[in-house]
């Protein structure tokens, strides 16, 4: 349909961290060029997109309504935010706040380290729910159903099946879940489920660092500083 081609190409600006050329998008896209010309022309005019050099494209100043809009259906306040970056001082490292929608873990918010990393989930970023201490720390937050449409959909062999649900009963019990490399080659994780969160949505928060950086200790330590902002949360 004419409608999802055109969203299609719409949410691929939107996943872009720089502008993209027309050209390109048509490739990427499989349209063609006068086509993704005519709908990037339609998003224009709506304020959806915005033309910022030749024949290049990146959000428009409209597009920020859906965020505001989608951060206020979950309840996504500004206390909400201002612990995620009390967790960041004090913990001197990268930080993110992840939902579970639907079958994904989305990033709602994310605070870099002063330090500086190279991560890949940041603030929007989308993941699998059995990829990451981030996405995974969400998965004692959801029903057993869901669980079931997540396995199902990432189609798990019986094995994955059961080391997952292994691994969600230790998080249920311990109250976190670390993982290292599962997103990002040399960064490590530690995620933690919010059991009383305010928002409206199954809500996690995680601790993101280099494995260079992190010792054994330094792992007690971050562990420590993630379940007591859970507990304050």
């Amino acid at each position: 349909m004419a409608i999802e081609r055109a969203i299609r190409l719409l949410l691929m600006v939107a996943e872009q961290e720089k502008p993209l050329h027309a050209q390109e998008l048509a490739e990427r896209s499989g349209l063609p060029l006068s086509t993704t010309y005519r709908y990037l022309e339609h998003f224009r005019r709506q304020g959806l997109i915005m033309q910022v050099a030749t024949a290049q494209y990146s959000l428009g100043p409209r597009a920020l309504q859906f965020s505001l809009s989608f951060e206020r259906s979950l309840g996504l306040t500004s206390q909400v935010l201002e612990r995620l970056h009390r967790l960041a001082e004090r913990s001197e490292e990268t930080v993110a706040l992840v939902a579970a929608i639907g079958t994904r873990a989305v990033c709602l918010e994310s605070v870099d380290s002063r330090y500086g990393l190279r991560y890949s989930f940041r603030r929007g970023s989308q993941l699998p729910l059995v990829r990451g201490a981030s996405a995974k720390a969400l998965l004692p937050l959801l029903s057993p159903e869901t669980v079931q449409d997540v396995m199902r959909q990432e189609r798990l062999s019986l094995q994955e099946q059961a080391n997952l649900l292994r691994e969600i009963a230790s998080i249920q019990e311990r109250g976190y879940v670390e993982t290292e490399g599962e997103v990002d080659v040399g960064v490590w994780a530690i995620g933690a489920p919010i059991w009383r969160s305010t928002l409206r949505v199954p809500t996690a928060v995680s601790i993101i660092a280099p494995v260079v950086r992190v010792t054994e200790r330094r792992k007690m330590q971050l562990r420590d500083l993630l379940l007591r902002a859970v507990m304050e949360w």
